[in-house]
This record gives structure tokens, C-alpha cells and sequence, in this order.
């Protein structure tokens, strides 16, 4: 303590000495005096500081801000109204789409390409006959060796023989069916022993049901504007009728749709015509697999189609047969003996 302070603090204590003078209490006095004295000095202490904790009170005004997570909501809310406006989309769908393609190109056995559909009573497909069936002068069943037996012939032939060739409109005879492979070719024929050489073009065509059947149709001549212009780069042989795929589903054919104007040649006039279950093998499949393994994919699935028709039209083909048919199993009446002359 400087000397200054201390003579300020004794003169300031001598007033309050004489006062207590008069008693003992005047030893009380000064300690009092001095108490305040140090009290004075003290005062200037107490600082401001706790204004700044009132502060942090602002922090708590951001809080409410999470109230912004209740719009995300509503939006979600509007997507699924739009959901019904996209599904008309889907029922015109073509059915080329949706096409299954049959082959028997990786394991020798037919099989789709996906799950077909079903294909239902066949007589419910078929409801053309592919040529008027009152020209039809000779019917020879699906199902018999030919060319002296050298070759199985799962197909059937109609043959007439009082009708000109170029005056027979062929019809396709079913519905739901497209292009799968197409023939076109010149070739020579026989008519008993007689050799001939003909430039009459020979196209056949087959055609697949994506449900698993199939329709062949050989020996169209002159065949129509649309069906040349599809089958136009397809290449034509010599004595040759290998064929030519096509792209699957692309080309379809309408029930009744004409495919041709003429059949066979001028001079040998018939078409060859056969229906084939790509789905099941037949009966003759195991004879086939022994005796004739080279026709196994067409022959051990042929039917017998005269009955898809009508009764009508299946009387008059048996009534026209010309020879037995293992497919059909019709059988024609033995020729009556010649007579014996002694």
C-alpha cells in the first residue's frame, strides 16, 4: 500500500476515534470503518460478461427447418395416376411380335422358340380347300415311297387331268400362318417313259402356324404379283428343290388368299399339298427313324388332312384314291381280275 493511501485511510479513521471515545465500544468501531474501506476498494469487481451467454438463445430459431421434408410427400403421391395412361400401349401389340419360330436346326427335333400358343381343334384353322375340288380327277394320299422306291412322300397329290393347268387358282387354306421357306426351281419330268424338258418355273412354299403346324404347298406355277415380289431373290435351280429360309413371322398369308394361277406344266398338272404337326410325332415315326432316316423332320409329322375339310370333301378324296397312304391309311379296292381265256 502506497503512503498516500495510507494517510487518507488513519485521517479518515480519527473522526469515528473521537466519536467512540465516551466507551469501550469505540474498539468496535474501527474495525467496522476498515471493513468498509476495504469494501470500496473491492466494488469495481463485478463484471458484465454474463450478458454474452444470452447468445446461444438463437441457435434454437433453426430447429423448425426439417418442416421442408413434408414435400417430397405430396409429389410421390401423383406418380402412380400416370401409370394407367401407358397400358393401352400394350393390347395392339402385332402378333409378328410375338411370333414363335419352330425349326429343327440344333437337335434334329422340332421345337418353338418360346411358349407357343395353343392351337385348338385344326378343323377350326382350315377352311379352304387349296384347289376346287371338283377338278381334282386323281387323289394319291400322304404317305408312300416313290420314284420306284427311292424316296418317301409324306405329301399328298391332286392331280387333274381334264382341267387346264393355267386355269386352277391355287388358295391358301388356313389362317394365322407366315412364310418360312420357299423353292423355286425348272425341272425335267416323266410322263411314262416319255422324257421332258420344261422352263415352266416350279415355286413351293411352306409355312409355319407359330402354334407348331405346318402347310406345304408345291408345284404353284405363275404365282401371283405379291408372292413374286417377296420370293424374288430367293435363286431357281435345275432339278433342285432345296429351299430357301425366310425370315419368320415377316410374311404372312391371309385364309383364302390366292398364291397362284397355275399348277405343275401344261402337260403334267398337279399340286402337291401337305399338313405336318411340328408338335407331335405320328404312328410311322419309328418305320421312318429304320427305313427312311433322311425324312424323319417332315415325314414322322405329317397328317393326314383330308378331314380338316369337311365330310364332303373327305369322301371325295378317298372316293378318287389312287393308292394306299400310310398316313391316311386309306386303302383303295384291288382291280378286278383279267378274265382267263382258255
Amino acid at each position: 500500500m502506497s503512503r498516500s493511501l495510507a494517510i487518507i485511510i488513519i485521517s479518515y479513521a480519527i473522526p469515528v476515534f473521537i466519536v467512540g471515545c465516551t466507551g469501550d465500544q469505540a474498539s468496535h468501531v474501527t474495525p467496522t470503518a476498515e471493513v468498509q474501506n476495504t469494501i470500496v476498494a473491492v466494488t469495481p469487481i463485478p463484471p458484465m460478461i454474463p450478458t454474452t451467454e444470452a447468445t446461444p438463445t438463437i441457435e434454437p430459431t433453426k430447429h423448425p427447418v426439417p418442416t421442408s421434408t413434408a414435400i417430397p410427400v405430396t409429389t410421390a403421391t401423383e406418380i402412380p395416376t400416370q401409370i394407367p395412361t401407358k397400358t393401352p400401349i400394350q393390347t395392339p401389340v402385332p402378333t409378328v411380335q410375338t411370333f414363335v419360330q419352330w425349326s429343327n436346326w440344333e437337335t434334329g427335333e422340332w421345337a418353338p422358340s418360346s411358349t407357343p400358343p395353343d392351337c385348338g381343334p385344326l378343323e377350326d384353322i382350315f377352311g379352304f380347300f387349296p384347289i376346287d375340288v371338283n377338278v381334282v380327277d386323281e387323289f394319291t394320299p400322304p404317305g408312300r415311297a416313290g420314284g420306284n422306291g427311292g424316296y418317301y412322300v409324306s405329301h399328298g397329290h391332286l392331280r387333274s387331268q381334264k382341267t387346264p393347268y393355267n386355269q386352277i387358282d391355287v388358295k391358301f387354306p388356313a389362317k394365322g400362318f407366315s412364310l418360312y421357306a420357299v423353292s423355286r426351281r425348272v425341272e425335267d419330268y416323266y410322263i411314262e417313259t416319255k422324257h421332258i424338258v420344261d422352263d415352266e418355273e416350279q415355286v413351293k412354299l411352306e409355312f409355319h402356324h407359330p402354334c407348331g403346324i405346318k402347310i406345304m404347298v408345291d408345284h404353284l406355277a405363275q404365282v401371283t404379283d405379291r408372292w413374286a415380289e417377296i420370293i424374288k431373290t430367293v435363286p431357281v435351280l435345275k432339278n433342285d428343290s432345296r429351299v430357301t429360309f425366310m425370315p419368320s413371322g415377316r410374311y404372312f398369308v391371309d385364309p383364302g388368299e390366292v398364291l397362284a394361277h397355275a399348277i405343275g406344266h401344261a402337260t403334267n398338272t398337279y399340286l402337291d399339298f401337305g399338313v405336318y404337326d411340328l408338335r407331335n410325332k405320328n404312328d410311322l415315326a419309328e418305320m421312318i427313324a429304320r427305313d427312311w432316316p433322311e425324312y424323319v423332320s417332315g415325314a414322322s409329322h405329317a397328317i393326314c388332312w383330308t378331314g380338316l375339310f369337311g365330310p364332303e370333301t373327305r369322301k371325295l378324296l378317298r372316293d378318287k384314291a389312287v393308292s394306299y397312304g400310310d398316313v391316311c391309311k386309306i386303302s383303295i379296292p384291288d382291280p378286278p381280275a383279267t378274265p382267263s381265256f382258255p
